[in-house]
């Protein structure tokens, strides 16, 4: 496959989107740890899932939040559209700021892959924190929670900025 300026580039994946949903309850984020074979561990990261051909993605996110976490928002607001890894896929990410949160009775039944999904609240005053320590690492996730809360004026950069680099102080 070549690109506009004719160099030659692998094949690109092409795949589904998906949602990614930040997910506020009171002064904790739900967050979910589940099982991820391609790093062979459990991942903590924000309530996701594939949208399937024809469904609208905020329908998709309300699905996937209850599925993963048993809770129900009354409030859904779309935040942005990002691309997950454009160098090699075209995978968009649709992110959903989700609030007003009511607790199910039981979670619905979802992918039958996604039966050992553990729901995890965190502060939402812990999450620098949780990002500068390694709790929280999935760079979807991350950016997810960023540009979400960003938006509310809720600050996540848990690294302090300066305007030299170290060598030069």
């Amino acid at each position: 496959m070549s690109d506009e300026i004719g160099a030659v580039r692998p094949a690109y994946q092409m795949t589904p989107d998906v949602v990614a949903i930040v997910a506020v309850h009171g002064t904790e984020l739900v967050l979910i740890r589940e099982f991820r074979p391609a790093v062979g561990e459990r991942v903590l990261q924000v309530p996701m899932g594939k949208i399937p051909a024809g469904i609208d993605p905020r329908e998709q996110a309300l699905a996937e939040l209850a599925e993963e976490t048993g809770f129900e928002a009354r409030n859904c607001e779309f935040v942005a559209c990002l691309f997950s890894a454009p160098g090699w896929m075209n995978q968009r990410m649709h992110v959903f700021l989700a609030t007003d949160l009511i607790e199910l009775a039981e979670r619905p039944p979802g992918d039958p892959d996604e039966v050992d999904i553990e729901v995890v609240p965190l502060p939402i005053a812990s999450l620098a924190e949780a990002m500068a320590g390694g709790v929280l690492r999935d760079a979807r996730s991350i950016a997810a929670l960023t540009v979400a809360l960003g938006a509310y004026g809720v600050t996540t950069t848990p690294w302090k900025v300066t305007t030299r680099w170290p060598s030069e102080a």
